[in-house]
């Protein structure tokens, strides 16, 4: 699973408005609180380089290993669709362990490459975990020139990310299904970088599985958002399922997912029509992003033509899945006109859609949390709801 589309909704060229990550820090009074809790915010009023509608983000502490010498980022993406940190060298401003290691990572919206480092992180008041990163530099083994387009293109792709502003955040934290990640590696001493194949522990890993005790998966809590928007959002990150007092499950439908981590979509565009689809639950999309042949919901005009702008508010259903058919879960969800509820400033938009990237995905970006407690299994990690990988909600 890799992020899809995180940094598709820039509306601050189009709409004059600057909407993104802000700076979270540990859970407000509203949410829970504890040791295995992240703030997750949307509030442009703190962003530091956000510029993304429905972009999640929270902080997260690097340290050189065994030391207390550390770091803590802001604006730090939450993706459930990727494992493992990767954060812009230029937010990085504590010394790293030399590494000749090098990862080109691919997103729907973008590649990073850049060097993997081993750090100590820590999330919240957890122990710290001695963990490999990706740290996105584009300068990296000199491969690319000033304008940030590459001499020699290792990616395989035109151009990669150059900075946090072009992004739009400091960097990624995949707390997906998997303990690694699905990129490729090289090896950098001597140039060019040649492609080696890595042992697991070399390799880029959700550090949530590295953790001593709430290491079987994360829950995302994220409040109700109306169908006018809101200006912000708070939620919470929790580690662990079912390992401590405020992360005990209750009433929800588990969905076990494949290999690859995805389920069945069963989407209904209209009375009696139903199509199936490759499902993915991905906070790291802003928008949900579906098609249907039957379907002719307009587009937005101009830099926006990838989102839907219908004349009026559309509702739909859907029937989530596993590849078994049983259990299942009815989503309603709506797809809205987005032009007016970003130019009177929202930053968290609950129904907003845009075309499938991929013909028969249906990718349920962020706008599906807004109101749930999303539960995400670690493949390979036992909780009381079952061995992972798996969604319940």
């Amino acid at each position: 699973m890799i992020l899809r589309g995180c940094r598709s909704v820039l509306f601050g060229v189009a709409l004059t408005v600057l909407l993104g990550c802000g700076n979270s820090g540990s859970s407000g009074p509203s949410g829970p609180s504890g040791p295995n809790v992240l703030a997750i915010t949307i509030d442009p009023t703190s962003a530091a380089v956000c510029t993304f509608a429905n972009a999640l983000c929270t902080q997260v502490t690097i340290c050189q290993p065994g030391t207390s010498t550390c770091q803590t980022i802001t604006d730090v993406l939450v993706d459930t669709g990727s494992s493992g940190l990767r954060i812009f060298s230029s937010a990085v401003t504590v010394t790293l362990p030399l590494s000749n290691l090098g990862e080109c990572m691919y997103f729907g919206s973008g590649t990073e490459w850049g060097r993997v480092h081993t750090v100590d992180i820590v999330l919240g008041g957890e122990p710290a975990v001695l963990v490999p990163i990706h740290v996105i530099d584009p300068t990296f083994a000199g491969q690319y020139n000033s304008a940030g387009q590459p001499a020699s293109n290792i990616c395989g792709v035109a151009l990669v990310d150059s900075s946090p502003l072009q992004a739009g955040f400091n960097g990624i934290l995949g707390v997906g299904l998997f303990p690694f990640d699905s990129g490729t590696y090289y090896n950098c001493a001597p140039l060019p970088c040649a492609a080696v194949a890595v042992s697991p522990s070399q390799q880029v890993q959700n550090p949530v599985g590295l953790l001593p005790v709430d290491n079987n998966g994360v829950i995302v809590a994220l409040p109700s958002v109306p169908a006018s928007g809101s200006p912000s959002l708070t939620g919470s990150l929790i580690l662990g399922i079912g390992t401590a007092s405020n992360n005990q499950p209750s009433g929800v439908t588990v969905l076990p997912t494949d290999s690859s981590g995805e389920i069945v979509t069963h989407f209904n565009p209209s009375p009696g029509v139903s199509t199936q689809n490759v499902g993915i639950i991905d906070s790291g999309s802003s928008v949900i992003y579906f098609s249907d042949s039957s379907l002719s919901i307009p587009l937005c005009p101009g830099s926006l033509s990838f989102l839907y702008c219908p004349s009026s508010p559309l509702n739909f259903s859907a029937v989530n899945t596993e590849l078994s058919g049983s259990p299942s879960s009815l989503v309603s969800f709506q797809i809205a006109n987005p032009m007016a509820l970003l130019s009177s400033g929202n930053a968290v938009i609950s129904n907003i859609g845009g075309p499938a990237f991929s013909t028969g995905v249906f990718d349920w970006g962020l706008p599906f949390f807004f109101g749930r407690t999303v539960y995400v299994g670690l493949s390979g990690k036992t909780s009381v709801l079952g061995t992972g990988p798996f969604w319940a909600y």
